[in-house]
């Protein structure tokens, strides 16, 4: 998901060199990525909280599914930890 770009305000020509362009471009582009994958990782939480809910009310602290094992450890704070099957 691309996040809406303000309009950019005109240039005077000759007031801004083509580095600073370039930058400004890869900057915006950056902040763009950056953001998609904070909204990303909200969503993973989400998940994470519903699978761990889940797995402790089934009483189940390990599955593989997918080809991920997926291990459930309770201590202060839950914790998932997932690991590709044949690593």
């Amino acid at each position: 998901m691309a996040t809406k770009r303000e309009p950019k305000q005109q240039r005077i020509p000759g007031t801004v060199d083509k580095a600073t362009l370039a930058i400004e471009a890869k900057g915006e582009d950056y902040c763009s990525l950056l953001y998609a994958r904070m909204k990303q990782q909200e969503a993973e939480n989400v998940a994470r909280a519903e699978l761990i809910k889940l797995m402790t009310e089934a009483d189940i602290r390990e599955f593989v599914t997918g080809g991920y094992k997926i291990k459930l450890t309770l201590s202060e704070k839950e914790k998932l930890t997932v690991k590709k099957e044949g690593d």
